[in-house]
């Protein structure tokens, strides 16, 4: 949605596209956010956008860029933990000789 502060000339195509990228960002559905842009770029190849909508546009942008940010922190805190978790474990396991990892399976020795 537009704004509220904000009185926008509100177009179908391109305020439908960053309104679903937005949505869908919110959501964590990155590939449908990526295609909403795609769209846009097609859509804002062929036609004119005031200032007005612009700015709302701009505004929607930053917000999709916040969650974007926020989520790229958070896949990069998860790999962090896992890498950290994968060296203890193997750790662990070098230290007790119960696991012996091979072309990235586990063997379990008996």
């Amino acid at each position: 949605m537009p704004p509220a502060d904000q009185p926008v000339p509100w177009t179908d195509g391109i305020s439908r596209l960053t309104v679903e990228a937005l949505e869908a960002a919110e959501r964590g559905q990155w590939d449908r956010v990526e295609a909403c842009y795609r769209e846009r770029e097609t859509w804002f190849r062929h036609n004119h956008v005031s200032s007005n909508l612009a700015q709302a546009l701009l505004a929607m942008d930053t917000a999709v860029l916040e969650r974007v940010t926020v989520a790229h922190a958070a896949v990069g805190q998860a790999l962090f933990q896992a890498v950290n978790v994968h060296k203890q474990w193997r750790t662990i396991a070098g230290a007790t000789g119960e696991v012996a990892p091979v072309g990235g399976r586990l063997n379990w020795r008996t």
